[in-house]
């Protein structure tokens, strides 16, 4: 029992399946399916592209693309996910760190995988996204975001976990974990 509880607290770890490169530009997207509490995507998304902001967008079949362009202004994210319909909390942080998880009491073992989130398959020329699919999502759960950044030259590296909650969840503590994110040098891991 201690040995599942301990599963159960565990990080969601990220691994990378693909990796497309164009001139300056690094793109390296994974996806990752944690046997605990979440999921996880990570890209590296790189070179001197204009960026506007984040988005969250409905697709005809229902699933929302969200794509991270810049690692500022996680809130307008997250106010886009809820008018989409996502109960969602949405949090950037730095590499090294993650969220306490006892910002909820009510975490979710998701078992729902890539048929809940993923990494969106994309040609070199285009930036990685992720796709939600929020009709996996049940009544009474919420979307919980922690999307790692890092910036350097016009370069973006970023990770993405998703975790669900059936209760309030608090505001972000940043707590250190085995992550890493750096767009200097293209890794994203952990």
């Amino acid at each position: 029992m201690a040995q599942i509880e301990h599963d159960l607290e565990t990080e969601a770890q990220a691994t990378p399946v693909a990796t497309h490169r164009r001139r300056h530009r690094i793109a390296l997207t994974a996806a990752a399916l944690a046997v605990g509490l979440g999921v996880a995507s990570t890209l590296v998304l790189g070179g001197h592209d204009s960026a506007s902001a984040n988005t969250a967008e409905l697709t005809e079949d229902g699933a929302i693309i969200i794509s991270i362009h810049e690692a500022e202004h996680p809130k307008d994210l997250e106010r886009r996910l809820n008018d989409l319909g996502v109960p969602a909390v949405v949090d950037f942080l730095e590499s090294g760190f993650g969220c306490d998880p006892a910002r909820s009491t009510g975490w979710v073992l998701i078992a729902r995988g890539e048929a809940l989130f993923t990494g969106a398959p994309t040609s070199p020329d285009d930036d990685p996204q992720y796709i939600l699919h929020p009709d996996q999502l049940r009544p009474g759960e919420t979307a919980v975001f922690e999307f790692q950044l890092d910036e350097h030259e016009g370069d973006l590296a970023a990770s993405a976990g998703l975790r669900l909650s059936t209760s309030s969840v608090g505001p972000c503590v940043p707590v250190p974990n085995n992550s890493i994110v750096d767009a200097e040098a293209g890794i994203v891991g952990g």
